[in-house]
């Protein structure tokens, strides 16, 4: 069955409150975290025993209800990396009310290893900063870093 929040033929308005209803004090507080998650080899999700100190990535989700994560570390392939992305949307899909996670991963592209704010390019191109960018003063070379980056 289709819940009135998922049907999207329904107004915008009608949807978020209906979903308004539906979340939990838990489920709302969750909303508002952005914390770390990293791949693990395999495609597995990162556990209790993190180099970060962080919760177990399921427990993040089922228990604690995060639903918004900063993707660390190198990815050495992307079919891993897709296969993860599957496996921790499914398990977001499975929880509560079933909202999708959103991962952020910045910079992907870049030179650096900053754990926590950026990440290692891995399989991905590798270029400069935004300040190496910005330094450069190149707006073609700049769009074809973006295409290249929209295309990885």
């Amino acid at each position: 069955m289709v819940e009135p929040y998922q049907d999207r033929s329904n107004k915008v308005e009608n949807r978020v409150e209906d979903l308004l209803t539906r979340l939990t004090l838990e489920d709302k507080a969750g909303l508002m975290f952005h914390d770390i998650v990293a791949m693990m080899p395999g495609r597995q999700l990162m556990g209790a025993d993190n180099p970060f100190g962080r919760p177990a990535t399921e427990a993040a989700i089922r228990e604690m209800r995060l639903n918004h994560f900063n993707l660390a570390g190198g990815v050495d392939n992307v079919g891993d990396l897709v296969g993860w992305h599957n496996r921790v949307q499914e398990l977001a899909l499975a929880t509560g009310p079933g909202i999708p996670l959103t991962v952020s991963t910045d910079p992907r592209h870049s030179f650096s290893n900053n754990p926590g704010t950026e990440s290692l390019a891995g399989a991905f191109s590798q270029w400069p900063q935004s300040l190496g960018f910005a330094a450069l003063g190149d707006v073609n070379l700049v769009q074809r870093y973006a295409d290249i980056a929209r295309q990885e």
